[in-house]
């Protein structure tokens, strides 16, 4: 059984990232903009999500379309938000979000649903390119940091988290309440 742990990626206020990512000495060639999701993107976001869990390993089964992921991120009850890394009309990079908040902090968070980026565009600086983007987009909605689950066996992820200053919390893990346990909590359910 995979085991999740719960991460907080503190922001550095004095590290803009710029629009176009310049090119690194593994890379000379990738050059992607880092930009908000279009509409026009959903079905190249559907494939990058179809990848992510299919090199994920997960047994579960990805239930999703492109109408429903359209209503999710851009219908009038919105739940989710993106940015892309584009490069040359090809989405290889997407950083997944939603607004959230603390209780205990009492005040506004992003979590981070999704980061994945394409096998062959890794090692560019795209993941990082993807997490500046989006701690801009904490300090401008006055939020107070990014949290997310980082698999505890994903040893490069959980690396690369450590490297751009995240802190693992050892003793959270993440947990999920879904299927036929929340139609039984929920059928169970005493509201007045």
């Amino acid at each position: 059984m995979r085991e999740a742990r719960f991460v907080a990626y503190p922001f550095r206020l004095d590290a803009p990232m710029p629009t176009v990512l310049p090119p690194t000495p593994t890379s000379p060639n990738v050059t992607p903009t880092i930009r908000a999701v279009r509409e026009v993107d959903i079905p190249l976001v559907l494939e990058l999500l179809v990848a992510m869990d299919a090199e994920d390993g997960s047994s579960r089964s990805l239930e999703i379309s492109a109408d429903h992921l359209r209503e999710v991120v851009f219908g009038p009850n919105q739940k989710s938000d993106a940015l892309v890394a584009d490069h040359a009309g090809q989405l290889v990079g997407i950083a997944a979000y939603r607004d959230s908040a603390s209780t205990l902090w009492s005040r506004p968070e992003i979590y981070l649903d999704d980061l994945f980026v394409r096998p062959e565009f890794r090692r560019c600086g795209i993941g990082e390119g993807l997490l500046h983007k989006l701690a801009g987009l904490v300090i401008e909605r006055s939020a107070t940091r990014i949290i997310l689950n980082v698999q505890a066996d994903n040893l490069p992820a959980v690396s690369f988290y450590k490297s751009i200053g995240a802190t693992i919390f050892p003793d959270s893990r993440a947990c999920a309440i879904a299927g036929d346990p929340l139609a039984q909590l929920a059928s169970a359910a005493r509201l007045e």
